[in-house]
């Protein structure tokens, strides 16, 4: 089943209206957890709600920057891994079985015990590669899931 995943210009609120967790596509697109960002963008929410009661904001906007700043930044880097892993999954498996700075630096974000954005640091030494990986990986990534959806 296809998870819902926050896309950029996905509309967070509308009006009165203000979704949270899979509603608002906050799953990550990697692990699939979406129970932590669920909580986190509810407590987003009662906040901006109880702000725009006491009239410390006229609208929803500032949910929608919150839930983008604090969260989104997560997730769009977690789709940015998955793509290199889907387009180039013997490339990532390589690095992470002889490599073990990349492996110990993962290791904590798959306990739960570091965010992506922490990882993401850690990385900055191969920044350069990864940015001139990127755009082969999202052209193959879509070959890949096309061949597969195919079938």
């Amino acid at each position: 089943h296809q998870l819902p995943t926050l896309r950029p210009g996905t509309a967070l609120s509308r009006g009165n209206v203000l979704l949270v967790g899979d509603a608002a596509g906050l799953v990550d697109p990697m692990t699939g957890d979406g129970i932590s960002f669920g909580l986190h963008s509810a407590g987003i929410a009662s906040e901006t709600l109880l702000e725009l009661l006491n009239g410390e904001h006229r609208d929803v906007g500032m949910y929608d920057r919150r839930i983008l700043e604090e969260i989104g930044a997560e997730l769009f880097w977690s789709q940015r891994l998955g793509t290199l892993l889907v387009a180039f999954p013997r490339l990532v498996h390589k690095s992470v079985h002889h490599f073990d700075h990349f492996w110990r630096a993962f290791c904590p974000v798959m306990r739960g015990d570091e965010s992506l954005l922490v990882f993401r640091k850690k990385l900055l030494p191969v920044a350069p590669l990864l940015r001139w990986l990127e755009p082969l990986a999202a052209r193959r990534e879509r070959r890949v899931v096309a061949r597969n959806s195919a079938v």
